[in-house]
């Protein structure tokens, strides 16, 4: 396939939008793709992994989820475990997604995307727009960066997934990966950890909603949580009389 032919693919599938959907139609037009040996849509259901980093409790941390599902999410919302501080304060606001100034990135991630039996692996930044908002921006070769949107209500983060074709062929996004790793701007951290570390972890729920599904698949998830040191009382000396 010649330039001219991948980019002007690439525009066509830009305008119908998808951050993902432009950047999995240039990767396999050009080649940047690995064929996959097999591929079955309902091999297995949603799965959610999150973990914090540090992991005691109380503490300024840097949060990563992994979300799976061979099949076609529309969307997915994932909260943080129940005591876990957001402060979207600490980070300043990009208005201008994709052009974004560094001091606005509260993160990173990457996906893995399906198309025609071709397995595509993509990365992105991640950052802090206005309203709760998250840009999710990719560079694209063949034109300026596309944005994938996501919102914060609460400490609950909703992430649409595209929903598009590239030459007939369903685009499909298998695993999302994300990782907020950002110590804020002077105003504090943008993701804190619970007060108490539980015997068992920080439990944390995502939703994964699918095309005419009266209702979200739930995937729970456990967090690690190390227990703080405990400080050991010293014994006082008795003074000799």
């Amino acid at each position: 396939m010649s330039t001219r032919a991948i980019r002007r693919g690439a525009t066509t599938i830009a305008a119908a939008g998808g951050l993902l959907v432009l950047s999995a139609a240039y990767a396999s037009a050009s080649g940047r793709a690995t064929q996959a040996n097999t591929y079955a849509h309902a091999a297995s259901g949603p799965s959610y992994v999150v973990s914090f980093s540090p992991n005691k409790p109380n503490e300024d941390s840097d949060l990563s989820i992994t979300l799976t599902d061979p099949q076609q999410p529309t969307s997915v919302t994932f909260g943080l475990p129940a005591g876990s501080t957001l402060n979207l304060g600490a980070v300043p606001i990009c208005s201008a997604a994709p052009a974004c100034e560094p001091a606005t990135q509260v993160g990173s991630g990457s996906a893995t995307v399906v198309v025609n039996g071709y397995t595509i692996s993509l990365s992105f930044a991640v950052f802090n727009t206005a309203a709760g908002g998250v840009a999710l921006v990719i560079e694209d070769p063949n034109g300026p960066p596309v944005v994938e949107k996501g919102a914060w209500s609460g400490t609950k983060l909703t992430i649409d997934y595209p929903n598009g074709t590239y030459n007939g062929h369903q685009i499909v996004v298998t695993q999302l990966a994300l990782t907020f790793n950002t110590a804020g701007v002077g105003r504090g951290n943008y993701i804190r950890t619970p007060a108490k570390c539980t015997g068992t972890g920080w439990g944390s729920t995502a939703g994964f909603t699918f095309a005419g599904a009266a209702t979200a698949t739930p995937v729970n998830a456990l967090a690690k949580c190390e227990q703080p040191a405990s400080k050991k009382k010293k014994k006082k000396k008795k003074k000799k009389s």
